[in-house]
């Protein structure tokens, strides 16, 4: 008798296996059909992708079936195979016809950043991807490259175009304020997979895999992690105005060098394709201070706007109806850095005189340190913040667009 029920266990748990097996298959089937010859290609499928169930994936990737073949192209690297630098001007011939070609030779935005920092970003851009190394690209072939890559993309996939790419999203408030308003957003974060980690040399590909797809008028913004720039930790960090670079051997420090010197690279490709970006930072931060991302916003004509992120959370219904003496959020004083002509119109300051919510405390010893609680809840955007983003970058696109465009209809620009 035990041994007939070990029996029937076994039977049930072989059948639930496989039936959990054929779901899955069929998921993928659904969301990653490929022809023959697709499949020899290695690409990042869309449950691999996002470790998460589909309905939770969606919200990070792209959200609609129609996107299916955008989703293909924008994780496989091989999608556009390219060739010998020399044969880079007959693909921009075809497919960048309406632009001069703007030569081999070195960029001057490349140029203006100095050869200490381009060698440390070639090397991560090559480990990201073989076959720039195996050409040995130099990064404005690169660019060109990627530029290539992106009206190839546009040609091939436009109905299903980015408006925005949110790089280090956390809590995707501004990917969901986009998405409300109807344009297709994609949100990329470390917390979501580590092949997202911008930090590592396949986070780096997925996210310049991912801005081939952002439309010719839509918004890269980027909410750098700011724990290694800011006033707190300086004591470990050794950052200080006279020496941004911080502790060298630091793991903290490296890493958080590493993110920027490629941000500066990604900073120069946008603005070269003709795409805006937005970095976010604390106004504490001295990553603008560090002479990489210094050079990079100037000659990029990038500008910088400080505002105070309470200013748009005391719109939020949770504090609308607060006393005088109860409690608001944070001041959390902010500056965007980048190049949409919108930007200025961020700034915003909140009433300083009520009381508010204090992020940093002092320990045992008196010295001020942050609340890692409290900071933890002010790292994302509040629902205002992301919908004023989303506004004002929905204008600037029907601006560029002109009239006869639907309000509603993104899928057809």
């Amino acid at each position: 008798m035990f041994v007939h029920v070990l029996s029937i266990t076994a039977h049930l748990a072989i059948g639930a296996k496989i039936i959990s097996v054929f779901y899955f298959s069929l998921f993928n089937m659904a969301g990653d059909a490929q022809s023959p010859e697709r499949k020899k290609r290695k690409v990042l499928s869309f449950p691999s992708f996002c470790e998460s169930s589909p309905e939770e994936a969606a919200l990070h990737v792209f959200d609609s079936p129609k996107n299916k073949k955008l989703r293909e192209a924008v994780f496989s690297n091989e999608y556009l195979v390219m060739g010998e630098a020399r044969d880079l001007e007959g693909w921009w011939r075809t497919h960048c016809s309406d632009k001069e070609f703007p030569g081999l030779d070195d960029h001057p935005m490349i140029i203006a950043l100095g050869d200490e920092w381009a060698q440390r970003t070639l090397k991560v851009i090559h480990d990201a991807f073989p076959c720039y190394k195996r050409y040995d690209y130099t990064l404005s072939q690169v660019i060109v490259a990627e530029t290539i890559q992106h009206r190839f993309m546009m040609e091939q996939h436009r109905p299903a175009a980015l408006f925005c790419v949110e790089g280090m999203s956390g809590m995707r408030n501004l990917s969901h304020a986009f998405t409300e308003l109807g344009m297709v957003a994609l949100s990329l974060d470390r917390k979501y997979t580590s092949k997202l980690d911008f930090a590592t040399s396949e986070g780096v590909l997925n996210f310049l895999l991912s801005l081939r797809s952002l439309h010719r008028f839509g918004l890269a913004w980027f909410g750098v992690e700011c724990s290694s720039w800011v006033w707190v930790g300086r004591s470990g960090t050794h950052r200080c105005e006279a020496n941004p670079e911080g502790r060298r051997g630091n793991k903290k420090v490296d890493e958080a060098n590493r993110v920027r010197d490629c941000m500066c690279f990604l900073m120069i490709l946008l603005t070269a394709s003709g795409r805006k970006y937005v970095v976010e930072q604390p106004t504490s931060s001295l990553l603008n201070v560090s002479e990489a991302f210094a050079t990079a916003l100037a000659v990029t004509s990038g500008e910088i706007v400080n505002f105070d992120h309470a200013a748009y959370e005391d719109d939020e219904e949770e504090y609308k109806d607060l006393g005088e003496d109860e409690e608001r959020a944070a001041t959390k004083s902010l500056k965007a850095m980048g190049t949409p002509e919108w930007l200025p119109r961020l700034c915003k300051r909140c009433d300083r005189s009520v009381k508010r919510e204090k992020l940093t405390d002092h320990n045992k010893e008196g010295k001020v340190t942050g609340k890692p609680d409290a900071l933890k809840q002010s790292e994302h955007y509040c629902k205002t913040f992301g919908r004023w983003v989303a506004s004002l970058q929905m204008s600037y696109v029907k601006d560029q667009l002109g009239e006869g465009y639907s309000d509603v209809d993104w899928a057809t620009i």
